[in-house]
């Protein structure tokens, strides 16, 4: 499974703005020496994820990947 098509299955939909939006803020807090900030927007993005699974809109696999993308890159 590529990162890639995990991408467009969310794209346009507000599930992907809001990976976006804590993507971002994640990298700000980051670059700005925010370390416990960007640590507690990754939990966020790790249980944004895990939920979106639950409810059946991913899978657990695409999970993963989005999790890496958003919470580790």
């Amino acid at each position: 499974m590529r990162t890639q098509d995990v991408l467009n299955k969310i794209e346009g939909t507000k599930y992907h703005a809001t990976l976006e939006y804590k993507r971002n803020e994640r990298k700000r807090f980051e670059a700005n020496g925010f370390v416990g900030s960007a640590e507690g927007v990754k939990r966020s993005i790790a249980g944004y994820v895990q939920a979106l699974r639950d409810c059946d809109i991913i899978t657990e696999r695409e999970r993963q990947v989005l999790f890496i993308y958003y919470g580790t890159c």
